[in-house]
């Protein structure tokens, strides 16, 4: 495995946190890195860094709710054409459809008007695109000699191994961004009524929000149709399993629901 090769960590909006904590980690830690015969880790392509850490293939939250990263294909090769050379681990943490659609929503959400997520949640839960239709899209502009495919509750531990194995690095602690359901259906409100309110007076109310007690989840799909998308995403998984490029993480669990 040498050094002239580049290792890549492609984070969705759902993993921003993790991607966050892991650059962080990674830039605390270069004397680790080396020691363990890593490269430089730099966000985004850069024909002088060894491990990437990269959001902007996959795109927005608008782009995965509207067309499910439609394009990222075409900003991998992109990304491809900078760094400008071969690509050895290509790590990938892999949200299932239940939690990345609600996720998706929120981030939108916390920042403008959308429709009610119960009025979207039937076609995102019909929506043929999916992870093998992204995945092999990236795959094929990347070209990578590994696909680490993270699945499940994915740990910072877990990334970095995958990304710097070997490397003893000092962990950042992953930032917690979630709004209180309150507090986000407050929001939604106010922007319909088309008012924006400073960031400032934002956080003191979700501070304020954040002391109530919570509703049922302003996003989340009926406990059926979740389990049919978990399904969904652990049968695409064992699609990815069988190739002899791919390495899964923790594998995804189902839930059970009472029929």
């Amino acid at each position: 495995m040498g050094r002239s090769e580049h290792h890549i960590f492609l984070s969705t909006p759902m993993t921003a946190p993790l991607m966050s904590a892991l650059a962080r980690s990674l830039s605390t830690g270069r004397k680790a890195l080396r020691r363990a015969g890593h490269g430089e880790p730099v966000l985004g392509p850069g024909a002088h860094g060894g491990l990437h850490l990269d959001a902007a293939v996959f795109g927005s939250a608008e782009q995965g709710l509207e067309r499910f990263f439609i394009g990222c294909g075409a900003r991998a090769r992109a990304f491809k054409e900078q760094i400008n050379g071969p690509v050895g681990r290509l790590v990938i943490p892999l949200p299932g459809y239940e939690a990345i659609y609600p996720h998706l929503w929120r981030d939108l959400a916390a920042a403008q008007s959308v429709a009610p997520f119960a009025d979207l949640a039937p076609a995102l839960a019909e929506r043929q695109r999916g992870w093998i239709e992204a995945i092999s899209e990236i795959v094929a502009a990347f070209q990578p000699r590994e696909l680490i495919l993270l699945t499940g509750e994915v740990t910072l531990a877990e990334a970095a191994e995958a990304l710097a194995p070997g490397a003893a690095l000092d962990l950042a602690p992953v930032p917690v961004r979630k709004l209180p359901e309150t507090g986000l259906a407050m929001l939604q409100r106010l922007y319909a009524d088309g008012v924006t309110p400073p960031a400032r007076q934002i956080r003191r109310l979700m501070q304020f929000h954040a002391r109530l007690p919570q509703t049922a989840p302003v996003a989340a799909f009926d406990p059926l149709v979740a389990v049919r998308l978990q399904r969904r995403f652990a049968h695409e998984i064992e699609r990815f399993a069988a190739h002899p490029m791919v390495r899964i993480g923790v594998p995804p669990r189902l839930s059970v629901v009472a029929a």
